[in-house]
């Protein structure tokens, strides 16, 4: 829920902003240590994919308090229409006949001369409420952004129940901002309702980000950024590259801004 439901914004940069400071508390999602930026507005982002099967959700705001502000997000991603085909197959076997024990009956799958009952699917639906809070603290005198969540998982009659913490850190090098992201430090994940944990591995985001002026104007800047996510884990199928267990993605982003 945390690596996909984002704004506008940063998903037209390909997610390639662990580096990029601009002024959004959904900016924290990304990159923690940007709870250190003022912001003065509120960040609301709806999202509907798939003909409208997957709907997301995102409201972000800055809380101040003591000179130290809390970035907080709140998400909602919710998947409707998912059929449950279980029950469909009347799996009696190649003769169609119940009870009769010929080759392929009970054995859960569709055979020659098994059908399915249509009048045996079902519908159910998948919810997903997560918080995320994004804080500054200085370690040894190096500001650390440090971002707790919280996500609540529904699905059909199941309950999950998860945290997670990730870790920001941002340096500048002359006009180049360098950014690198801990995510689920340790290892985090969801306790089922059944007693069953679902573990989440922890990864590694690289950023970098370098704003130039192509042209003479000097109200027009351009933003380049990079980005390079690692995982160890068997989960990222999609990945770009996969050496053994290790999944590396890699993002490029660029956004022009003119002010008058």
């Amino acid at each position: 829920l945390f690596e996909h439901v984002t704004d506008a914004r940063t998903a037209s940069l390909g997610r390639a902003t662990t580096a990029y400071p601009f002024k959004s508390s959904t900016a924290s999602l990304v990159n923690p240590v940007f709870s250190s930026e003022p912001v003065q507005n509120i960040s609301i982002t709806h999202q509907s994919r798939f003909a409208g099967i997957v709907n997301s959700d995102l409201i972000g705001f800055q809380l101040e308090r003591n000179e130290n502000p809390m970035h907080l997000n709140f998400l909602y991603e919710g998947v409707g229409q998912i059929p449950d085909t279980r029950s469909m197959l009347l799996d009696w076997g190649q003769d169609g006949q119940f009870g009769t024990n010929d080759p392929g009956e009970g054995n859960g799958v569709l055979d020659e001369g098994e059908r399915l009952d249509k009048d045996q699917l079902r519908y159910f639906s998948q919810h997903q409420i997560g918080f995320h809070g994004a804080v500054i603290r200085m370690v040894q005198g190096l500001p650390i952004g440090i971002g707790f969540k919280v996500l609540s998982y529904s699905l059909d009659d199941h309950f999950a129940l998860g945290i997670g913490l990730d870790l920001g850190f941002k340096k500048r090098i002359k006009k180049t901002n360098i950014g690198i992201v801990l995510r689920n430090m340790p290892a985090s994940g969801l306790i089922w309702d059944s007693g069953t944990v679902e573990g989440t591995v922890s990864s590694i985001a690289i950023g970098a980000h370098h704003p130039f002026m192509p042209i003479k104007i000097p109200s027009f800047v351009l933003h380049s950024m990079i980005n390079l996510n690692g995982a160890v884990s068997n989960r990222h199928l999609d990945s770009q590259l996969r050496i053994g267990s290790l999944s590396l993605d890699g993002a490029l982003g660029l956004e022009g801004i003119y002010k008058d």
